[in-house]
């Protein structure tokens, strides 16, 4: 699911967009349960290396894709485009692929985000900027 996105990325130190300050009253419970399940997750991962320390780097895959899903959640789901004024219409079609265990989606459209606003793909350098 998202596997190929870095965690720079997933954090947003890669992008730069705003997310909704505050949660529509009709997705607050949905935003609600998909934190439930992201922290449950990620609690879980920790719990199994407290447990398993010996098996550690059996761990490290799975705890860094529980740590980026932490951390992409919120742009996710909740991001807004400046100057979009669809964010009720895009938060329900997120929150909808959500519940439907849509990953493809939900990737496919925050990677056509970042394309339209950064003009750059999620994990690349944006095309008028230089390399050293």
């Amino acid at each position: 699911m998202i596997y190929h996105i870095s965690l720079e990325t997933c954090c947003g130190m890669k992008n730069n967009f705003f997310e909704a300050k505050k949660v529509p009253s009709r997705f607050q419970i949905e935003w609600a349960r998909v934190c439930a399940i992201v922290f449950r997750e990620l609690s879980e991962v920790a719990n199994e290396i407290d447990c398993h320390r010996e098996r550690l780097a059996d761990f490290n895959l799975k705890l860094e894709r529980r740590i980026k899903m932490f951390f992409i959640l919120p742009t996710l789901l909740l991001r807004k485009t400046k100057g979009d004024g669809k964010l009720l219409s895009d938060l329900k079609t997120r929150f909808r692929h959500w519940k439907l265990n849509q990953w493809k989606e939900l990737i496919e459209d925050l990677e056509a985000d970042i394309v339209r606003v950064h003009g750059r793909t999620s994990d690349s350098t944006p095309p008028n900027s230089k390399s050293a």
